[in-house]
Order: C-alpha cells, then structure tokens, then sequence
C-alpha cells in the first residue's frame, strides 16, 4: 500500500513543482530586429538597416497577450533576460499598406529548454513606410531623441496626489518647435520611457495629453521642448509629466 501511495504522489509532486513559462529563471532570448524603409510616397524601398529604438514583444506560453516588451539596441538588438524553460513568442509590429488595420504581426517561436541559458530568436523584420523616408522630406535625418512619460495620479474626489510613477503604452507625440501638428507619434514602453529616431537638425517638442478637469475636451496637452544640434546626436528630451485622475 505504501508503494502505492507512493507511485501516484510522485506524479503530483512534479506536477506541483513545474514552473511556468515567465521570469525567474536563468536563461534569456536574444535577437536582432531588421527595418526595411520604404517611401510611402512611391513605395520605393530606401534602405535595410537594424531597427533601432523599436519595441519588441514577448509572451510566455498559451498567454494571448504580451506579457512584457523591451527596446532595440542601437545596432537593432534585443533581449529578453531571466527567463524560465518553456516556449515564448517573440512579437514585433511591421506597416502593411494592403493590411486594413495598417499593421501586420511578424513574429517567431522560441523555446528554452531546461539547461539552455542563451537562446536565439534570430532576426525578425518589419517594414516602415513614412515620407521621412522619402529623400526630400525635411523631417528626416541620423539623430535620436528619448526621454521618459510619467503621470501623477490624483484622487479626483479630494485633489490628493495617489502616486507619481511612469506611464506605459501612452501615446507621445513630436512636432517642430514652430508647430502644434505632430510628424510622428510612438507609444511609452514598459518602463515609460519613449523614443524617436531618425531626426534632423532642429527644435522640436514632444508631447501628450494629459487629464484636465476644468477643460471643455477634459485633456490638454502637455510640451517639452528640446533641440538636435548635431547629425547624429542622442538628445535627452527629459521627463514629460502629465496628470491622470483616479477614483480610490
């Protein structure tokens, strides 16, 4: 009886000590994100480079959402570190023209195993069509600008700040400094950061919107100026602060 009872708890002692899919572990998954430029104006294909400062998605197992994203580096590479075994999708967004949302999902399937501690997820790449591309466009040049979104949380019953803290998956906005109409716009990052590439000499601003009580719209935008002295500079924007109300 003994054995028994043995033989059918070792089943469930495994059972119970598998770990899923997610962070924790040792392992990463590395990789390397490819942009192919085109000019929308004329469908002309302009230059194959890596992909820098784009997002790269990644989701752990039968999940149908991402469970976390990282930035390219400055030659288009990626890494997801401390990663347990088990299967992941590494997910990244390319520009489709004939796509009706404008998107296409490009992505690939990577599994780590049990001992394994560096696994490839190769090259992945995405297509970009904008008329930054284009070689006459004013807009584009070799210079980078990023900077951090962050939000302050008031309690809208009593005014009463909740928390500051970075504001993810939030649209950012950038226009000249002479404008109010944006060129561009990306989403914050996990961490709130965000970034724009490709820039030319100049002054800029970026910018979001943020929840305003006493406005007719109920938001209002908030601007930080910045400005691109050198061809290939990596300006600071710094932090842009906007207000979220709360109910606790």
């Amino acid at each position: 009886m003994k054995n028994l009872l043995l033989a059918c708890m070792v089943p469930l002692f495994f059972t119970a000590c598998k770990k899923d899919e997610g962070e924790g572990g040792k392992a990463e998954i590395n990789g390397k994100l490819v942009g192919r430029y085109f000019c929308d104006n004329t469908g002309e294909l302009l230059e194959t480079s890596a992909a820098i400062g784009q997002r790269v998605y990644i989701t752990y197992g039968e999940s149908t959402v991402f469970d976390d994203d990282v930035r390219t580096s400055g030659t288009g590479e990626f890494s997801f570190k401390f990663l347990q075994p088990g299967d992941y999708t590494i997910t990244a967004l390319s520009e489709c023209v004939g796509c009706p949302s404008g998107t296409e999902v490009v992505k690939k399937s990577v599994t780590i195993g049990k001992k394994d501690r560096d696994v490839t997820a190769g090259t992945l790449t995405v297509d970009d069509y904008s008329s930054r591309a284009c070689p006459s466009n004013p807009y584009r040049g070799e210079a980078t600008a990023k900077g951090l979104l962050r939000a302050i949380y008031i309690d809208r019953n009593n005014g009463d700040t909740v928390k500051i803290e970075p504001l993810p998956n939030e649209r950012v906005y950038i226009a000249l400094s002479t404008e109010k109409t944006h060129f561009e716009d990306v989403r914050s990052s996990a961490d709130g950061t965000f970034r724009f590439t490709r820039l030319p000499i100049g002054d800029f601003q970026v910018y979001a919107y943020s929840e305003c009580l006493i406005c007719l719209s109920e938001v209002e935008a908030k601007f930080l100026p910045f400005s691109i002295t050198t061809a290939t500079e990596v300006a600071a924007v710094g932090t842009l602060t906007v207000v979220v109300y709360t109910s606790r």
